[in-house]
């Protein structure tokens, strides 16, 4: 099983020129870099609350039909379709009216609908594909505030002070006041409601 972004956010839920206003910058010579290090706060904090903030594609594979089938990042928006390789081998898309979707509950889940049976996928890995869209909406200003302040808090810290940012390969700690706003926002479970390490889902 695994979790894969398939299609990245078009627009990140903060400016550039909302970060330097943070930082009192005047001067736009460092707006590549800040650019990079809003995009990597966004990433981190999405993975931190287990949600995905503007739209944004996702594929989920499993290796069966399970009773319930979570949908990790959240909130969800829309479930493009469901496929399985059949016994023949050959991809084949479950017919909406069998599944029954509760984006209400978040993680969002899908279960089959009240007198179907989910179809008989070929017995190997991955075998089943979910593809759905998550997110608030396409605008920044579809994003809780709480995300967006603690990205600009996150961007604005690493900024200040780089060692902060990372020490070799590891990200260090999400900086207390943003983590104290993300925390409002995370979901106490997560991922490990679909049998899925949180850390293992890195966008790819």
């Amino acid at each position: 099983m695994g979790l894969l972004l398939t299609t990245h956010p078009t627009v990140e839920p903060v400016s550039v020129d909302e970060v330097r206003a943070a930082l009192s910058v005047t001067d736009s010579d460092h707006d590549a870099h800040l650019s990079k290090l809003v995009r990597a706060a966004r990433r981190r904090a999405e993975a931190y609350t287990y949600r995905a903030f503007i739209s944004q594609a996702w594929r989920l594979t499993l290796d069966r039909f399970p009773s319930e089938i979570w949908l990790p990042r959240s909130p969800l928006l829309s479930v493009t379709n469901i496929q399985y390789v059949d016994t023949d081998g050959v991809t084949q898309t479950v017919a909406s009216s069998v599944y029954r979707v509760t984006a209400s509950s978040e993680p969002a889940r899908v279960t089959v609908e009240y007198n179907q049976t989910w179809p008989t996928p070929r017995n190997v890995t991955e075998c089943v594909t979910i593809n759905y869209t998550a997110g608030y909406g396409t605008n920044p200003t579809d994003v809780p505030e709480e995300a967006r302040q603690a990205i600009i808090l996150m961007a604005g810290e690493w900024f200040d002070h780089p060692a902060n940012a990372s020490d070799g390969m590891a990200v260090k700690t999400i900086p207390h006041n943003a983590e104290w706003l993300l925390n409002s926002l995370r979901l106490g479970k997560g991922v490990a409601w679909a049998g899925l390490p949180a850390y293992e889902l890195v966008s790819k």
